[in-house]
């Protein structure tokens, strides 16, 4: 990632379409973010996704979702049910890992609207090494604007560590939305990262790797569970 760079989260060309098996299944895996706000609305993308840990988990990036500022959160799943995020009475275990720009909100069972939601599975070659992504074809579906769910698809440019760049077109409202493999296979466990932001300087946009977060989610787990073996 270049040093200096101001940051959007637009940008991109679109590439080969999308198969509608694919962008239908990663619709009922998605969300759409809404921060109300006195001025007007702020909107983002958020996906959900486990650890086969029997645990649910809501990823979005923090710049969308910040339980200390923002106190009227919105969620919309693809059938348009609705649903507040309330963060005051510690309702949501959240893990914020602001240095990759994250939030990364538990979800309980008694939330009913979760009942329809499906779990997007993530490509475990990611044990493998980042750099196999290079030049593979990727997708994405979010909610750019605030407004329907769109697609668009492109390819990994360059890895950087756990970040990756990408060429696919997007604007404000798509961050937090998931990249997946555009393997044409709708049983193909197809995610690998999740869209951060965008340079407004280059048709470039910013990634993070989805085996970072899995990593970050265990080793957090793991300490916890030491905490509570000591006690």
């Amino acid at each position: 990632m270049g040093t200096g760079a101001s940051r959007k989260d637009e940008t991109g060309t679109g590439h080969q379409q999308v198969p509608i098996d694919l962008v239908n299944k990663v619709m009922k895996s998605i969300c759409k973010i809404t921060i109300k706000n006195r001025n007007s609305d702020i909107y983002g993308t958020g996906f959900f996704m486990d650890l086969k840990n029997s645990k649910k988990y809501l990823l979005t990036n923090y710049h969308v979702i910040n339980p200390k500022e923002n106190d009227d959160i919105e969620i919309e799943i693809y059938k348009g049910k609705k649903m507040k995020l309330d963060f005051s009475n510690n309702r949501y275990y959240c893990y914020l890992y602001k240095p990759k720009d994250l939030i990364i909100i538990e979800i309980k069972n008694y939330d009913r609207i979760f009942h329809d939601i499906k779990l997007l599975d993530y490509d475990m070659n990611y044990m493998n090494g980042y750099y196999q992504y290079k030049d593979r074809d990727v997708f994405t579906v979010g909610y750019p604007g605030g407004r329907n769910a769109s697609n668009g698809s492109g390819t990994i440019k360059k890895i950087s560590c756990y970040e990756f760049e990408y060429d696919i077109s997007t604007e404000p409202g798509s961050s937090g939305s998931p990249i997946l493999l555009l393997t044409g296979d709708v049983h193909t466990k197809q995610l690998i990262g999740i869209h951060k932001s965008g340079d407004e300087t280059n048709p470039i946009n910013y990634g993070t790797f989805i085996g970072e977060i899995i990593n970050y989610l265990n080793n957090k787990q793991k300490k916890e569970i030491e905490l509570i073996l000591k006690l």
